[in-house]
């Protein structure tokens, strides 16, 4: 069921449009992730929704209801900021109950509940400013499941913190939400964070929406090249030429997967979907080849090209191979998938 909508926002900062007449819907009781560079729009479309700031053109509904107009305390959503918003001279509690329309005790009993779910009950009585950067986060969020909103706003929440905490902080936020049935809309730059957190992924660009859908969906399905890289930095692409059925970069002849347009466009190879060893096209020379966790990656040049490779073993041999149907075709115009 929708539980957010908003139509055709626009907002501007003199002569930057930073929101382009961008839509998008939330479903109840889900995480979703909306994914895109620094400096898209991402931040200012979540403190629009919030009411933080005006727009120029377009309507935001919650539940229904036109809430374009109200003033943000009376929206029913609550934000967590990337940097953490604690009152520095208040305890952990008072922190979490100031989102609490009641101060008596059951609105504690509340407080001490949500504080055991993010693990900071033991902080409870310690003020703000003596919390590490973790520790006010979770109480950040703590105060924002305080308010029972009907959607909370995450603008980067975990970006401060070293990555292996930010990764554990993303699972547990994902189990919370699980738990509790929270809708959420979460905003990072990051590619990997998005993949793993996202039930719905929103991929935006320039101040607009270009794509929606699930994680997998939006990896393996790009509809622009924009968003076949963001989504895979080491991305191969190579101008190529169609001719007569026939697909040439370089020195190679490759019968086409499917109907291709005549004329030239933009072939993507992911580097999972590229091998390099002793049997394919000969010529290649590996530059370098590093080790992250359980795979390697190489980077290697072929047909004048440098070419990226993602491999569980580590490469060998002069010969590069992979699937035309693996590849990914584009117009170089515009950017567009061409797609059977």
């Amino acid at each position: 069921m929708k539980i957010l909508e908003c139509v055709r926002l626009s907002r501007s900062y003199g002569e930057h449009a930073a929101l382009k007449e961008c839509s998008l819907t939330l479903e109840e009781r889900r995480m979703h992730v909306l994914l895109g560079p620094s400096g898209c729009g991402k931040s200012t479309l979540l403190e629009v929704l919030a009411g933080l700031q005006p727009c120029a053109q377009g309507t935001i509904r919650l539940h229904g209801e036109d809430v374009s107009a109200m003033p943000p305390q009376q929206r029913r959503m609550a934000m967590v900021f990337q940097t953490p918003a604690c009152f520095p001279h208040m305890s952990v509690k008072e922190n979490i109950m100031f989102a609490s329309p009641a101060q008596d005790e059951k609105a504690e009993k509340k407080a001490r509940e949500i504080a055991a779910m993010l693990k900071i009950d033991h902080l409870l009585e310690r003020r703000a400013s003596a919390l590490s950067g973790e520790e006010k986060q979770r109480t950040a969020i703590a105060r924002a499941l305080m308010k029972d909103a009907d959607i909370i706003l995450m603008d980067e929440p975990f970006s401060a913190l070293d990555a292996p905490l930010a990764r554990a902080l993303g699972e547990e936020l994902c189990r919370l939400q699980r738990h509790l049935s929270l809708s959420i809309l979460y905003v990072t730059h990051d590619q990997q964070e998005a993949m793993r957190m996202a039930d719905q992924m929103f991929l935006m660009h320039e101040g607009r929406i270009i794509q929606e859908g699930t994680p997998l969906q939006l990896y393996e399905d790009p509809r622009s090249l924009f968003a076949a890289r963001f989504l895979c930095s080491e991305l191969n692409v190579i101008a190529a030429d169609v001719q007569e059925g026939q697909l040439r970069f370089g020195e190679m002849n490759l019968a086409v997967p499917f109907p291709l347009p005549q004329g030239k466009l933009l072939m993507a190879i992911r580097p999972e979907h590229v091998r390099l060893g002793t049997k394919g096209w000969p010529g290649a020379r590996i530059d370098e080849s590093r080790r992250s966790g359980a795979l390697y990656h190489t980077r290697a040049a072929w047909l004048g090209q440098t070419w990226q490779i993602v491999s569980l073993a580590l490469p060998s041999g002069d010969q590069i191979s992979f699937d035309p149907a693996d590849c990914l075709f584009f117009d170089p115009h515009t950017g567009l998938r061409i797609q059977q």
